[in-house]
This record gives C-alpha cells, structure tokens and sequence, in this order.
C-alpha cells in the first residue's frame, strides 16, 4: 500500500527531497531495509507458503527499480527523445506486474489459510 502511495505522490522522487532533504538512493535504502525486516519477521510464513507469485512480484519490482534508475540516468546524460518516456513506460509496465503478482501471491496465501480451496482441489485431475 504504501509503495503505491508512493507511486502516487512520487514521495521518493521529490517529497522525500523537498520536505525532508533525503536524497532518493536513501529512500529506496529505508525500503530495502523495511522489506528485510519483513522477510526476517515472516520468514516462516514465508517459506511454507507457494513462493513462485512471490518471487515474481519481487522480480517485477526489481526491474521496476532498475529501470527507474536506468531511465534517470538516460534523462540526465541527454537521451534522444522519446528514449526516457519508453523507459517509463517499461518502469510502470514492471511495477504493475509486481503489484499484479504480489496481490496474486496475497490471495493465493489468505485462501489457503482461510480454508479456501485451491485450483487442483477444485478440479482433480480425472484418474484413469
């Protein structure tokens, strides 16, 4: 959620800087070390639950962090045009494959706690 708010307000881009004289590269590390803290503090939930939709949503927002830097980088070396909003555009194509997968991942998890049934229980695999 509060990546999302982020997003919204582009707190790590200018209100972090603005408001509070953080630079980005210390935001994005207090994030990093706020998720560290999560995996450490559910590390058990974590490693009996399906982790595939969590690992995507981890690679997703990865590649939507590089592609952040990569396109700020593009932006300020002087890109051709057009360069940096196709960037972008990949940067947002990635954060939303995260939040896709990471909400996956969460609905997955609640039903298999909350008694849910899962796809193969639902529909077995017909036996010959």
């Amino acid at each position: 959620f509060w990546l999302a708010l982020d997003d919204a307000f582009q707190f790590h881009d200018y209100l972090a800087q603005d408001w509070f004289g953080l630079r980005e590269r210390y935001v994005i590390l207090g994030y990093a070390l706020v998720m560290g803290l999560y995996f450490v503090v559910f590390r058990r939930f974590l490693w009996h639950s399906e982790r595939a939709l969590l690992v995507l949503a981890f690679l997703f927002a990865g590649l939507s962090v590089a592609g952040d830097l990569v396109s700020q980088q593009f932006v300020e070396d002087g890109a051709p045009a057009g360069v940096g909003e196709v960037l972008n555009y990949l940067e947002d194509a990635m954060k939303f494959l995260a939040i896709v997968s990471w909400s996956a991942y969460l609905i997955r998890y609640s039903l298999q706690q909350f008694g849910g049934a899962t796809a193969q229980e639902e529909h077995p695999e017909p036996t010959a």
